[in-house]
This record gives C-alpha cells, structure tokens and sequence, in this order.
C-alpha cells in the first residue's frame, strides 16, 4: 500500500439487532457530516491512479478557510497511514502568492506511511506525476497550539533543522488558472518526503545555505535558502501560524518544509543526490 491508496475506517456494526443498537445507529446518521462532495472525488482519483480538477472548475469563491475545512476532511480518510508527522510548505515567494492570486503561503500534511528514509528508493509507480523538490525542514521541540508572537520565541521551539527532499504527486489536472484554495483544498499535493540528518548550522548562517540536486552524477537543480520569503526564519514562522490558524495542533517532534528551493524537478529514473554542502546531504534513487 502507498499513501495514495487511502484506506477508510471500518464502519460500526450493529451488534445483535438490538434496541439500543439501533437507536445508537440512529444518533449517528443524525450526527454524521455529510462527505463534501470534492473530498470523495479527490480520494476516487487517488485510489485509482488518476489526475483530479482543482475545486475552482466548479466552485469558484471558496474561502481559504473553506478550503482547510475540505483539506482536514481529506487528511482525516487517511488516519490508517498514522499520525501527520509533517507539513509542506508551498506559495513561499511574491511571485508563487501573485501567480495564485493568495494572500501568504499555504501548506499540506504528510503522515507517517509518507516519510522514507535517506538511501530510499522511491518507485514512480506510486506517483500520477512525481516532482523532486530540495527544501530546509524544522522539527519541534515543543507542542505549538496558537499562534507565536515573534521569531524568536519559535526559535526556542525548534528542535532540529535539517536537509529534506519533498516527494510530493501534483496530480491536478491543469497548472492554468489555478487559485491560493486549489492548492490547499487538495492538500498541496502532499504525499512523501525525505528527511536528512539534523544539521549543526548556526541559525545566522541558515539563510547563506544552498543547495544542488544531482541526477546520476549531473546538476538539474540550484537552489538558495532565501528562495522561502527571503529569510528562512520568516519562512517557519509564517507557516507555523497557518497551520496552527488553520485548525492543526503541532506536536512535539513534528516537522515543517519551508518550501521548494530552486524550484520542483519532474521526476526521472536515476540515483539522485542533493548536496547542500556543509548543511547535509542527501542520497536517494528514483525508479
């Protein structure tokens, strides 16, 4: 099973034909939310291998909190696949916010069955369209349940920074046109990612990092930090408050990707390396 093949929770039975049975079956048809009907066409899609339309085809006006209320419904379906131990970060420059017509960044979840680990090999069977992205990721030292006033009262919840490389399946049907809760309503195309080793850097070095993705020995990508709202701090601390704004609590030992440096790279067959010089590195192999 891969992420994508998302499972449902098994449905209560109703023990014995019993009264109180029935009247329990009863109270929950009542309590039950009906599905938001892009939620079921999104998981459809998923499960079988196919590209989806992003919600505005249809419903053009939804609100970004419309959109994460559609989002949490479709993170939810996938509870089977384990906690959420991440979130990507996406829409993380002027030009991405002005192209999607948003008003600041947005993000996605990943859960436990999306982590691999350095060295994977990662099968472009699982994926409708997978993309190679080289980020910086931040892993919490402390729960976050509201929003943080300052960088540098979240700096002091930061547990670990390090190399990641997201693995995320941009399976919507059209890049034209596409608005700030297209992106999020379809969880930002969330699927996997790669965490490297927690990096000793100087976090007033942090922004000096750059990165280059290799493919079987040759440069397909060149990456900057500052590439996430110029400023890496400024990067964490804007998602942290949109996820926490959003309805998520963050946990202890969760982590955040700030977003795309250098750009996403389609995926092709090969023994890949990003090389982010004295901040880490990571080796991968996509097959």
């Amino acid at each position: 099973m891969t992420p994508d093949d998302i499972l449902f929770p098994s449905r209560r039975s109703l023990i014995g034909g019993s009264i109180l049975g029935l009247a329990g079956l009863a109270w929950q048809a009542r309590a039950a939310k009906p599905v938001d009907p892009y939620v079921t066409a999104y998981l459809d899609a998923a499960k079988r291998g196919v590209r989806y339309a992003p919600i505005s085809r249809d419903r053009p006006g939804l609100t970004n909190t419309q959109g994460y209320a559609i989002q949490h419904a479709i993170v939810d379906a996938g509870a089977a696949d384990g906690p959420i131990v991440a979130f990507k970060g996406g829409l993380m420059s002027a030009e991405a916010q002005r192209r999607y017509r948003a008003d600041g960044p947005a993000f996605g979840a990943i859960r436990r069955a999306g982590t691999m680990a350095e060295g994977a090999t990662v099968p472009l069977s699982a994926y409708r369209n997978l993309v190679l992205e080289t980020e910086i990721a931040f892993t919490l030292a402390r729960p976050i349940r509201r929003p943080v006033k300052d960088i540098a009262t979240l700096q002091t919840m930061i547990g670990a920074i390090r190399p990641a490389i997201e693995l995320p399946d941009v399976a919507l049907d059209t890049a034209d046109n596409l608005t700030q809760v297209d992106v999020i309503a379809a969880n930002y195309a969330a699927a996997r990612y790669i965490p490297g080793k927690p990096s000793r850097i100087d976090r007033a070095a942090l922004n000096d990092v750059k990165v280059t993705l290799y493919r079987d020995g040759v440069a397909v990508a060149k990456g900057a930090a500052t590439e996430s709202l110029g400023d890496q701090w400024r990067a964490i601390f804007e998602l942290v408050n949109c996820i926490v704004g959003a309805g998520y609590v963050l946990g202890a030992g969760q982590t955040i990707l700030t977003g795309a440096l250098g750009g996403g790279v389609p995926a092709r067959p090969g023994v890949y390396r990003a090389d982010y010089g004295s901040f880490g590195a990571i080796d991968f192999t996509i097959a």
